[in-house]
């Protein structure tokens, strides 16, 4: 009875709105505002409907209230048993006529429907018993009740579906979705400034590296790098010598080997001395400062002569005249070649430590391999960036608002 007061939502043709992804969460909020107004305005119209039923219910209500028996032959049990019916059943509908104030703020018609809807379920079951007794006494004027609640709930019906053809649902979806291209828009600008920090970082360190290089070239064009060179082969050749000094010792001992083992287990001292020469025998010399392994090698001579050692004839010769020759002066004059091959290393070294440019070319070639390393690690956290900003998809939320909006009375397109 009520349809031709209602203003319906009618789709109509819009223009389409182009705006930057910057503006439009403050278009969406005014526009927000205008379309639940336009709301409001609709569904008030609904303000003076439900007034009428409620109007309406009273009147029904207050004539039930006055409507007198018709039969002079009902008890005065019966009469108790219908008043106390009649009274329940108008505290239901007065409970139905209370719900259906209608909201003056805008953002509760929405749950309006709902909470009568509730109402009129409640007042059908709590007055289900009560209307059916009455029905007995007032048929008629239970009935109009009835039939007036059912026209209200055919109002409650129409209200909400003007309030569905406005999609509420949206206006939260596109805020939630504003709320995550917020959120990836903040981490894109977040890994742009890191990809930029980091190039910057890399072309510093680039600079800082060629300077480096540039210094470590000119290094090698001086004389005091190349008098370096030099001292660094002479001392390759000392080495070569003192290593060839070293080889004729070891040399030396490994004739008599067998000899020091077999004196190794009658002796009754210098039992560990004995084992160093055999495993390592010019360190051992070198450490030996007291020259212990003459009497050593004296204790093996006898050792042999008196048969406490035995070996193969020709391994006992061999053994006995190498130890004959390894005497005093043997051990002079080796270790005098070997002192003064390491004191000439000693002098190289120290002349080689005291050039000027070494320090600096040693610094020079530790920053280069430094800073290559802390280039190639920029490098490659740059490059997982990137790879992290590739997968940050606006565009697919921006699509998502746009035809989340597009349900709506308008029709939008987002640029980036």
């Amino acid at each position: 009875m009520w349809r031709f007061l209602k203003k319906k939502k009618e789709p109509k043709q819009v223009e389409t709105t182009t705006i930057t992804i910057e503006a439009f969460p403050q278009w969406f909020t005014d526009y927000k505002v205008k379309y639940l107004k336009n709301l409001a305005s609709s569904a008030s119209t609904f303000n003076k409907i439900f007034e009428d039923h409620n109007a309406e219910l009273k009147a029904l209500s207050m004539k039930l209230e006055a409507a007198e028996l018709l039969n002079p032959n009902i008890t005065a049990r019966e009469i108790d048993f219908m008043k106390g019916n009649r009274d329940a059943y108008q505290r239901s509908l007065r409970q139905l006529r209370e719900s259906l104030r209608f909201p003056g703020d805008t953002d509760l018609i929405p749950f309006y429907c709902g909470k009568v809807k509730e109402q009129i379920v409640f007042f059908a079951k709590s007055s289900a018993r009560p209307y059916a007794i009455l029905q007995q006494f007032f048929a008629n004027e239970t009935e109009a009740i009835s039939l007036q609640v059912k026209r209200l709930n055919q109002s409650i019906d129409e209200l909400q579906e003007l309030i569905n053809s406005y999609h509420l649902d949206i206006l939260p979806q596109v805020e939630q979705e504003l709320e995550h291209i917020k959120g990836l828009q903040t981490h894109h600008k977040d890994l742009q400034e890191r990809i930029i920090a980091i190039e910057e970082f890399v072309e510093a360190k680039k600079i800082e590296k060629k300077n480096n290089e540039d210094k470590l070239e000119s290094i090698k064009q001086s004389e005091e790098y190349k008098n370096a060179q030099q001292i660094e082969h002479e001392l390759k050749k000392q080495d070569a010598k003192i290593k060839e000094i070293h080889d004729e010792i070891n040399n030396k001992f490994s004739v008599i080997n067998t000899g020091l083992r077999k004196l190794q287990r009658v002796a009754f001292e210098n039992e560990q001395l004995i084992q160093d020469y055999i495993d390592n025998p010019a360190v051992t010399l070198i450490a030996d400062k007291q020259l212990k392994i003459i009497r050593i090698l004296a204790n093996l001579r006898r050792a042999i002569t008196s048969g406490d050692v035995t070996l193969k004839d020709a391994k006992t010769e061999k053994t006995r005249q190498t130890v004959i020759n390894m005497d005093n002066r043997y051990f002079e004059e080796i270790l005098s070649r070997l002192n003064k091959e390491t004191k000439q290393k000693q002098y190289l070294m120290d002349q080689f430590e005291a050039n000027p440019t070494l320090k600096s070319y040693k610094s020079a070639s530790s920053n280069i391999l430094t800073l290559r390393h802390e280039i190639h690690e920029s490098i490659e956290r740059r490059n997982e960036l990137q790879e992290q900003l590739k997968k940050i998809d606006l565009l697919q939320s921006v699509h998502e608002i746009e035809k989340r909006c597009n349900l709506l009375d308008t029709h939008i397109k987002i640029v980036l």
